[in-house]
């Protein structure tokens, strides 16, 4: 309590000394009485709690060792997983999740049910969660396809899909039934010799290989071949401006500038012109393409006229040799 004097002297407020202050914050430290319970020392850090040996599917209800469900990974870890990254948290056993995950036998036979119901193509959308659209890869699903006679027919599947995208070319002679898949990289394609008849061919025009032709100047001149004699007369003005016909629907086009690489308007795609067919067949020389797309994105755009088709070299090494 704080005394103030009636004086105008001693209008002050008297404060307590600093010893006073120290004296009535000190604190009984702890411990300083018996009754209080002593703390027992620490024995050391707590061992890590020991890693579960089963899990139990939330498909079958069946409790099975951790070796049959897919181990969980992080992002990171991606490649190491066997599952797309997408399927990974409701699949597996997250660390922070309550959720059960399911047994790769339960996974394999519902990819199985999704062969039987949709077909080899829409069943690499998704995985048994609903609302999945994560993509599966053939080599994911096979790992958990159930073998059997439908494993064995989604095999079959994947390899007719195999050949119709890369385009397998069967002999043009009838009386000849070999099969191959040729080389768009090879030096001299479109141009092949078959295996079986050893008749040379043209893959892109299935005909008999057009020496000195382009494919683009055969496929024009069919187009001339059917127009009337009006039309004809047509194109020989339009020649004159240097028009080119569309490799893709033969539309004919005028250019008036610019680079090499054209855009159809009706067909929507994109061509070279100089591996353009004329309007008027014949009437000027196209150069032949590209062996690859890779090479018209580089730059080159069209084949180099002077290689020499793969046969030939073989044939004339081999003339050389017993020469």
């Amino acid at each position: 309590r704080v005394l103030r004097s009636q004086t105008a002297e001693a209008n002050s407020v008297s404060k307590p000394s600093a010893g006073a202050i120290a004296n009535r914050s000190r604190r009984r430290r702890r411990g300083a009485d018996p009754w209080t319970p002593k703390r027992k020392p620490a024995k050391g850090p707590r061992p890590p709690p020991k890693k579960p040996t089963h899990f139990t599917c939330r498909i079958c209800i069946e409790e099975l060792p951790v070796s049959d469900f897919v181990a969980y990974t992080t992002a990171r870890n991606h490649a190491r997983s066997e599952v797309p990254q997408g399927c990974v948290a409701h699949l597996t056993k997250a660390p922070r999740s309550k959720q059960d995950p399911v047994c790769k036998s339960c996974i394999g036979r519902n990819l199985m049910a999704r062969y039987e119901t949709l077909g080899w193509g829409p069943m690499q959308d998704g995985c048994l969660v609903k609302d999945c659209t994560t993509w599966w890869h053939m080599t994911t699903i096979i790992k958990f396809f159930p073998p059997g006679e439908l494993w064995e027919q989604y095999n079959d599947d994947l390899f007719q899909s195999f050949l119709r995208i890369n385009h397998l070319h069967e002999c043009i002679d009838p009386k000849c039934s070999k099969q191959g898949l040729p080389d768009p990289h090879t030096p001299g394609y479109p141009q092949v010799e078959c295996a079986g008849c050893k008749l040379r061919q043209c893959v892109r025009c299935r005909i008999p290989w057009h020496k000195g032709v382009t494919c683009a100047e055969y496929a024009a001149s069919k187009v001339n071949e059917k127009m009337t004699q009006q039309d004809q007369a047509v194109l020989k003005l339009v020649q004159k401006a240097d028009a080119r016909r569309c490799p893709n629907c033969q539309f004919v086009i005028e250019k008036d500038g610019g680079c090499d690489s054209m855009f159809c308007e009706k067909c929507h795609k994109y061509f070279n012109w100089a591996t353009a067919a004329s309007a008027v067949p014949g009437a000027k020389s196209a150069l032949p393409p590209a062996a690859s797309e890779m090479e018209f994105n580089n730059g080159y755009g069209y084949g180099d006229p002077t290689v020499v088709c793969e046969m030939d070299a073989l044939e004339a090494k081999a003339n050389a040799t017993t020469a």
